[in-house]
C-alpha cells in the first residue's frame, strides 16, 4: 500500500498495529491518546518513518535499539509513565525535535 501518513489516534489500541508493516512508504504515524504500553522491536524495522506521535499513552520506556530508525526526524512521545531516555538517543543523527514532557523522567542521558 502506498501511503505517507496514517491517523490511529483515540482509537483505544493496546498494542500498535502490525498492520504498518503494510505501508512501505509510511513517513509519518499518529497513535496519540490509545493504551500503548510498549513500543514493539518490529516497528525499528519501519525505516521509512520520519514522525512518530505517540503522546498520552501508557509507555514507561523507548527502546534501546530506536536509533535504528535512521530517518527519525519528531519523536513525540511526551504525557507517557517514561522514567528513563535510552543513551542510544544521542545516536539518532536525524532527530530535530524530541518531546518528552509529561513524564516521569528523573535524569537525561549524558
Amino acid at each position: 500500500m502506498n501511503k505517507t501518513t496514517l491517523h490511529w489516534s483515540y482509537l483505544n489500541f493496546k498494542d500498535v498495529p502490525m498492520d504498518l508493516y503494510l505501508y512501505e512508504d509510511l513517513e509519518e504515524v499518529y497513535l496519540k491518546e490509545n493504551f500503548i504500553t510498549t513500543i514493539p522491536k518490529w516497528l525499528l524495522n519501519v525505516t521509512t518513518l520520519k514522525f512518530i506521535h505517540l503522546a498520552g499513552n501508557n509507555l514507561s520506556a523507548i527502546p534501546e535499539e530506536m536509533y535504528l530508525l535512521e530517518n527519525l526526524e519528531f519523536l513525540d512521545v511526551s504525557n507517557n509513565q517514561i522514567r528513563e531516555l535510552p543513551k542510544t538517543i544521542g545516536l539518532m543523527d536525524r532527530l530535530q525535535r524530541l518531546n518528552v514532557s509529561g513524564n516521569e523522567l528523573t535524569e537525561l542521558p549524558a
